[in-house]
């Protein structure tokens, strides 16, 4: 492996340095679109050494088997913009098999309700998985995490989860509503926002303590465009300066396709959902282009932070050369498909990839693949980049594991991260700093 790394050392560096300059071309971009100059994000890449990809988990017995909950369709808002997104957990795996471990991800679908979350746990317990990892969001998650007890198998849940929805045996290892909400606002405010219209999509959940002087409601299956667009002119008119827009990915993406159409040039500010595959697969298929400017807030561990000279940049390289390892893999495919996991190596995320180190590492310590053993196991335990993380630290001695090192402001850049295999497009997230 470290002869891997050294034969890609060149490549990774050629590649940090096509990546500075895409961001710093999307930067002038920014100042050109007729933002005020203090609003303008900044960004100071610095490559990062490379770590070792393979990953070890000393104790582990023998074969173990993750479970993925995903949902490959749902209403608005429950939870299948995250269902790519989920395809981390496979590279999380494959780091371990490359340390020499016998890892394997056994995946179901919840079809985004209830009665499909608790079937999909039933299921995946019958298949002996040591811990589940819900790759899914919404109200239906509640039945799986109440089923998940019931069957004594500890559930990680990586992406916005509400806060009440956690309860003995579950863990957030991703963003809070809280957490979220709060990170939201202070981007907002950071954006210059004082005078916001508020769109309104299927599936938005409003921010607690966000408050908008104008609300348009959006519905993509209305084909009343020139209605919206003439509403949305009409608040623009009244001194809008920001257009935040909630709902879910998919649905948040076809209303900026039509915001961005008006032509009102004001910065669009879009909640986590943005930072879904759906979002941008949503958005190209709208318009055919990524173009423009738009914020949103999430953990700083996208590709474009592979450039930090910090452990984080490290771990983030490090997981982009896991991805490009898995995608070599021929024996990997994709969730449900036979289809080669290369096809959706664009949409793999840290969040599921840490939260499957997370259930290995409690497995090692626990001696046992046993799931009740594992979940034993895990109250307590602390786990930082030095295990294979890619995000910040996470302490499983309480529900909310995410220690610090949470949301951000990020904006959105069109550069594609050359580490990934395939040509799909997409939106990748950068923390933002402001200029005084």
């Amino acid at each position: 492996m470290d002869a891997l790394l050294n034969d890609e050392g060149t490549r990774r560096g050629i590649t940090l340095m096509r990546l500075c300059a895409a961001l710093l071309a999307t930067l002038i971009c920014v100042a050109c679109t007729g933002g005020k100059p203090e609003q303008v994000p900044t960004f100071t890449p610095v490559a990062a050494s490379p770590q070792a990809v393979a990953l070890k988990a000393d104790g582990l017995p023998g074969p173990l088997r993750i479970g993925v909950i995903v949902t490959l369709g749902a209403t608005p808002g429950e939870g299948a913009d995250w269902a790519l997104a989920g395809e981390g957990a496979q590279v999380a795996a494959e780091r371990f098999r490359l340390g020499g471990h016998d890892v394997a991800v056994v995946v179901a679908d919840d079809r985004g309700t209830a009665a499909g979350s608790v079937d999909a746990v039933r299921e995946l317990v019958s298949q002996g998985v040591a811990g589940i990892i819900l790759a899914t969001a919404g109200t239906h998650v509640v039945d799986a995490v109440t089923e998940a007890r019931n069957q004594g198998v500890a559930v990680l849940l990586p992406y916005l989860t509400e806060d009440r929805y956690l309860n003995d045996g579950a863990w957030s290892t991703g963003l809070l509503r809280s957490t979220h909400d709060t990170a939201f606002l202070e981007t907002l405010k950071a954006q210059g926002g004082s005078h916001v219209i508020q769109v309104t999509a299927p599936g938005a959940v409003k921010p607690l303590g966000f408050e908008a002087q104008a609300e348009i409601q959006f519905d993509p299956g209305a084909h009343d465009e020139a209605e919206f667009l003439k509403g949305l002119t009409e608040a623009a008119a009244e001194g809008a300066d920001t257009v935040v827009i909630l709902g879910d990915g998919a649905s948040s993406a076809t209303a900026t396709a039509i915001v961005r159409s008006a032509g009102l040039g004001l910065p669009i500010v879009l909640t986590n959902s943005a930072t879904s595959p759906a979002f941008s697969a949503t958005l190209l298929a709208a318009t055919g282009s990524l173009s423009g400017t738009y914020w949103s807030v999430g953990l700083a561990t996208d590709d474009p932070a592979a450039s930090r000279q910090d452990a984080t940049g490290r771990s983030v390289t490090a997981f982009l050369s896991a991805v490009q390892a898995t995608a070599r893999n021929p024996e990997i495919t994709r969730y449900f498909e036979s289809a080669p996991f290369a096809d959706v190596a664009h949409a793999a995320d840290a969040a599921s990839h840490d939260a499957a180190v997370v259930l290995v590492t409690a497995a090692a310590r626990a001696r046992s693949t046993d799931a009740k053993r594992v979940l034993a196991t895990l109250p307590g335990m602390v786990l930082t980049h030095e295990h294979g993380l890619v995000g910040p630290t996470l302490d499983l001695s309480r529900s909310t594991a995410l220690t610090d090192g949470g949301p951000v402001p990020l904006v959105g850049t069109t550069d594609r991260a050359v580490e990934r295999p395939g040509e799909v497009p997409v939106l990748r997230w950068f923390e933002s700093t402001r200029t005084s």
